[in-house]
């Protein structure tokens, strides 16, 4: 053993010896032992650590990177966030999220502290992960890549480079924020992973706690949590995330438990749906699905039940068997009642009273189902209003559920084809795109407008409302128009082979007035390529008329645009964007609900953007989104099939309309970003403000009880204060003075949607006005969004004798 080796183990056993007299026995009896041949060896350095060991010195207390733990005892004395090493992988424990598994040593340092971070975003573009690339931050300093896609930003919006370090590759595709701000939670995608071509990941949901700084992993990735923007039936409402927290910090997980034993016979995949109840403190216990079923989502009911969508097995099915279960989470048991069954289910979103999904709501207290009319998705916004959209128009709903409340924004123009709300990213990623966004201030949409350029006639015959069937190369194609111009597939027929291409001449109105003559054509070589293939029983059915027949896009289709709605206003004055200006370049863009790339089945002309079958060219506008107040609308010109983007200040739009758009080239996928890029703040949202709030004050003998009563459930709210999440503090005092009284208690919640709090009656003065404060907020029954009063809670002081 070297000299220095002797000293350290020599410490080693002295730091346990804290009396000074014992210490320098053993001192002196240890260091006769290790140095007795070897003394006039010794450097200065190693003399000097003879001497501190001797003399009594403290040296074993020495904590060089300041982490509270002596370097003796610290596995990683110069760095400051790691102490130790559990698996002995050489990843800190801190930063190693399978800390006790030494066969995976993946590392995530996170620097939030140390670099003010307030907040972060997701970038899903795979070429930003290159572990050798570099990018450039706002602030215009370049940074090394991190190998992830998390971009963090300074409360200024700078970009802070390195907040994320990680040892391989890691995409998350959603970062969730726990109600008290102490946890961050981090949803990765193996599925997305492989359609971004990037090794396998290890972890399906990692929890970070903000104030240590430390990274666990909660769920491998066989569990395959599945995040908001995989989930079709959350992704329109804003209160719902991949991880469904309730006020305390518990949550319900929908994932995919890929180590579930399906019975024999039954395919996996969607099959494999399961769900997870998560303790605040990250313990979970697995919900399992009742026998034969599979669950396709999981949300909470109110603030003890949980709603599980399950479905039969589909072998097992006719056509698929879905009802809504309803656990109680404190008895761990099925509610009487369940399951409870809906015809829609298209979206889920909680509302005050209950389970709102289209055409129908479910009351949370006697599951009773409410039938409400024809809808086919629900929405909520970010204030917690909600909207159902029966296809051309959005209409507000009440609080019961069972009816609307008179607000309806169109979402089509009258005649106008309803615009196609169902879009998710062409290049594999399976990202579900939204039509609708929201903030405090406004609501974007997707809006469709009649063709700027209808068609008047083709071939020189008008359309009269009557089936038009045209013969093209003397007779041998027919192609079958349909009754009017709004057909969106054209039907054509051959009888033979063609030896060259089918030209139609048809003529559009223009919207100056005029008229202008137009044609369109149809290869030959894919009329033959239809004729080869006449044997197929996969042959893509005929969209026009139901005979045999190849399909054809319609060139004149109605469009697609997007609106931007502001709270408070009549939709009468929304701002809207329709494309295919011809009188204005910057609008020029033809963006169709429908064109060639709507065939996702066998194409038989050579025009496919993805001819390999690779992914898909959708039309129309892919998404839109608020993000940080700007006003971003992702959509595709048909004519050659590439992507745009137009950005502008949601206030400047509001006022100023097109003119405020800025618009650049985008890539189809570019919607993705739109969808997971959503900025997650690592503080506290501020709180909504809470009209009609209530004070009162009650003399009884010698107290004053002060009551603040939240309002009455209203059309469109529901307000309860939140029995999961901590009492509210109050704080009463004169209305002139800095001193708050003290109450004899913490407050109490004496009625549903009353918190009240008692002080000696002495302690006020008659006649004097007084200000009643919550000054940390509170939350209302089944949300996590803060609340605050929207005016000051004043009231005089109760005069004697008004007991």
């Amino acid at each position: 053993m070297s000299c220095p080796a002797r000293i350290f183990k020599a410490a080693v056993i002295l730091k346990y010896f804290r009396l000074p007299s014992l210490r320098l026995v053993i001192a002196i009896a240890l260091l006769a032992m290790t140095f007795s041949a070897s003394t006039n060896n010794l450097t200065n350095e190693e003399l000097a650590a003879v001497a501190l060991l001797v003399l009594g010195g403290t040296d074993y207390d020495l904590d060089s990177d300041g982490d509270g733990v002596p370097d003796i005892d610290d596995v990683f004395p110069d760095n400051p966030k790691e102490w130790a090493d559990s698996d002995r992988d050489g990843v800190g424990d801190n930063s190693d999220a399978f800390p006790y598994d030494a066969s995976k040593s993946k590392a995530i340092v996170i620097n939030f502290s140390s670099g003010g971070v307030s907040s972060i975003a997701l970038n899903t573009d795979a070429v930003s992960l290159s572990t050798n690339a570099q990018r450039t931050s706002r602030d215009g300093r370049t940074t090394s890549s991190t190998n992830n896609n998390i971009i963090a930003y300074d409360e200024n919006g700078n970009e802070i480079g390195d907040a994320v370090e990680t040892s391989d590759v890691l995409v998350v595709a959603e970062a969730v924020l726990t109600p008290d701000g102490e946890y961050l939670y981090l949803l990765t995608s193996p599925h997305m992973q492989r359609a971004l071509n990037l090794p396998d990941e290890e972890c399906s949901l990692y929890r970070v706690q903000l104030s240590t700084e430390q990274v666990d992993c909660l769920i491998a990735a066989a569990g395959d949590v599945q995040p908001k923007i995989l989930n079709s039936r959350a992704i329109d409402s804003a209160s719902r995330k991949g991880v469904d927290f309730r006020a305390d910090g518990s949550a319900v997980i929908y994932a995919q438990n890929y180590e579930r034993q399906l019975p024999e016979g039954i395919g996996g995949g969607t099959q494999n749906g399961y769900a997870w109840l998560m303790s605040p403190e990250g313990s979970l216990t697995g919900l399992d699905p009742t026998p034969d079923y599979f669950i396709w989502d999981a949300l909470w009911l109110d603030d003890t039940r949980i709603a599980l969508l399950e479905y039969k097995f589909f072998e097992l099915s006719q056509g698929g068997e879905g009802h809504w279960r309803i656990f109680d989470s404190v008895t761990m048991t099925d509610v009487g009642g369940s399951p409870v069954y809906t015809i829609g289910d298209s979206t889920a979103a909680r509302g005050p009273l209950g389970l709102i999904v289209p055409r129908e709501f479910v009351n949370k207290e006697t599951l009773e189902v409410t039938d409400r009319g024809d809808e086919q998705r629900v929405i909520e916004d970010s204030s917690g209003n909600f909207f159902a959209w029966d296809g051309t128009s959005l209409r507000q709903l009440s609080t019961d559920g069972g009816g609307y409340t008179g607000l309806s924004i169109e979402t089509s123009e009258q005649g106008a084809r309803q615009p196609n709300w169902q879009k998710q990213s062409g290049t594999g990623t399976d990202v579900k795109y939204t039509a609708i966004s929201s903030n405090d201030d406004y609501l974007a949409y997707t809006k469709s407008f009649l063709a700027r350029t209808p068609i008047l006639s083709i071939e020189g015959e008008s359309f009269d409302d009557s089936p038009k069937q045209i013969n093209f190369l003397e007779g041998k194609v027919t192609v079958d128009f349909g009754y009017n111009n709004k057909n969106d597939f054209w039907a054509v027929s051959a009888t033979e082979s063609l030896a060259e291409d089918v030209v139609i001449n048809y003529v559009v109105s223009l919207s100056s007035g005029g008229q202008r003559e137009k044609t369109a054509v149809i290869p030959a070589n894919a009329i033959n390529a239809w004729l080869a293939d006449s044997e197929n029983p996969e042959k893509p059915y005929c969209r026009s008329n139901g005979a045999d027949c190849m399909n054809w896009a319609n060139p004149e289709v109605d469009e697609e645009g997007f609106c931007l709605h502001k709270y408070g206003t009549d939709p009468s004055l929304d701002r809207c964007i329709q494309f295919n200006q011809s009188d204005d370049a910057r609008l020029a863009y033809k963006v169709l609900i429908t064109d060639m790339e709507s065939l996702r089945e066998t194409r038989y002309d050579d025009g496919a953007a993805y001819p390999e079958g690779n992914g898909n060219a959708f039309p129309g506008v892919q998404t839109v989104a608020l993000i940080d107040g700007r006003l971003q609308a992702y959509f595709k010109d048909s004519r050659d099939h590439q992507y745009y983007t137009a950005v502008a200040d949601a206030d400047n739009f509001w006022e100023n309309g097109d003119s405020a758009l800025l618009f650049a080239s985008a890539k189809n996928g570019s919607g993705d970003n739109a969808i997971i890029t959503g900025a997650t703040s690592l503080t506290l949202p501020a709180p909504l403000p809470l009209a009609d709030v209530t004070v009162a004050a009650q003399l009884s003998g010698e107290q004053v009880t002060v009551s603040i009563t939240l309002p009455s459930i209203t059309d469109t709210q529901g307000y309860e204060f939140n029995r999961f999440a901590p009492m509210p503090a109050v704080t009463v005092k004169a209305l002139n003075s800095v001193s708050p009284l003290t109450p004899f208690a913490e407050p109490v919640i004496s009625a549903d949607n009353t918190l009240s709090v008692t002080f000696a009656a002495e302690d006020f003065t008659e006649g004097q006005i007084y200000l009643a404060e919550l000054p940390e907020h509170f939350l209302v029954n089944g949300s996590v969004r803060r609340r605050a009063p929207a005016t000051d809670l004043l009231f005089n002081a109760p005069e004697a004798g008004t007991e």
